[in-house]
């Protein structure tokens, strides 16, 4: 939720009330189209008294029209309220920021990356560990079932802090097909 980019709204602030105005004038339209239509099929009925009124007369097409002019214009009001919407990029999830590419000022193209973040909730990091030493390890199955888990602690040493240390807890989830040929692990 943290906010990780602001771009400029004025631009969409002002499309937006563009698109409300263009509903306004097409409601006003569709309200002319129908009120033109019911004096049409009234002056038919006197002048034709009992005979079917024909659509072109009852004004159909143009209210139908109308309408149509409506329902675009309504459509553009949801599109300028998106666009105005995401001004605000935020984070999705809780994470770090590892790389941004955008400065105060800079004009961002649509689909472009902005930052990248990664997902501090879960953490993968690869171990290499020697060939003589996987036999203490129960690794997931390799067809794509899920296998026994083996727990994990990963710890860290800082000696330029005393000693302090850091550990993780997890499990093993697959392994890489890859042996390092020069320390074969």
């Amino acid at each position: 939720g943290d906010v990780l980019v602001e771009i400029d709204q004025r631009d969409y602030e002002l499309a937006l009330q563009r698109a409300e105005a263009d509903v306004a004038l097409r409601k006003k339209d569709l309200e002319i189209e129908l009120a033109e239509g019911r004096a049409a099929r009234e002056e038919w009925a006197q002048l034709n008294p009992g005979e079917d009124v024909p659509p072109l007369v009852a004004r159909e097409p143009q209210i139908a029209a109308a309408r149509g002019a409506l329902r675009s214009a309504e459509a553009q009001v949801t599109q300028a309220e998106l666009d105005l919407e995401r001004t605000i990029i935020a984070a999705p999830f809780d994470g770090r920021v590892t790389s941004s590419t955008v400065e105060a000022g800079q004009v961002i193209a649509t689909n472009s990356t902005s930052a990248e973040i990664y997902d501090t909730s879960v953490l993968e990091v690869p171990v290499p560990i020697e060939t003589d030493d996987l036999v203490w390890i129960t690794l997931p199955s390799t067809s794509g079932a899920s296998g026994v888990e083996t727990p994990i602690t990963l710890a860290t040493v800082h000696i330029d802090v005393g000693g302090l240390r850091d550990s993780v807890k997890g499990q093993v989830v697959r392994l890489e097909g890859e042996i390092d040929s020069s320390t074969r692990l």
